[in-house]
Formats: structure tokens, sequence, C-alpha cells
């Protein structure tokens, strides 16, 4: 073989062994908390009333109203966790909280 078939064979070689792990990894991502997570906040129904009091002993309760990652978190499963005295106060929805420098800057 040539130099030029040689440098060839190393190139393609190379490529595969980063290529063929990043390929495996992807056929083992585990997608099933997530699709579980989606099924059972579908039909979330009326959202929990201002002044309502979020704590550990009632979350389950309203977990279908939080982001799949604040139900982990309550859950406890991982590292991260929320505290044993956290408290979620509900309140009403806020629309166009932007600092008044940016909105003066995007109407330039």
């Amino acid at each position: 073989m040539n130099k030029v078939s040689r440098s060839m064979w190393r190139i393609a070689a190379v490529l595969t062994a980063f290529v063929l792990p990043a390929i495996s990894h992807a056929q083992v991502t585990d997608h099933s908390e997530l699709t579980q997570f989606l099924n059972e906040t579908a039909n979330q129904g009326p959202p929990p009333p201002i002044g309502t009091k979020i704590t550990m002993a009632n979350w389950q309760q309203y977990k279908q109203f939080m982001p799949f990652g604040m139900v982990k978190l309550f859950e406890g499963q991982y590292q991260w966790k929320m505290p044993a005295d956290v408290e979620l106060d509900v309140g009403p929805a806020r629309y166009g909280n932007l600092p008044k420098t940016w909105v003066e800057a995007t109407e330039r």
C-alpha cells in the first residue's frame, strides 16, 4: 500500500472509533420517564387557586402543573432535591415582566 492509502485507512479508523460509540449511546437512551410525564400532564384541568401553598406534604396533587425537572426535584431521586421545608406560593399569572431598559432598547 502506498502512503495515501495508509493515511485514508487511518482516518477511517479514527472516525469509526469516534462515531460508533455515539451511535450506540443514542440507541440506549431511555425516554420512558419523560413519556410517562407527558401522558400524566396532557389534561391538566383548572390550575390551583391563587394563594395555594405547595409543600412536601401536598406536592403530588399539583405535580401535573409542574415542569418535569421540578417534579424530579420533589421526588428526590437524584443528588439535587427540594428542601424539606419548601413552600411554593401560587400567585396570579404575570405577563410582560421585561426590564424597562430592554423594552426601551427594542423599541428603537
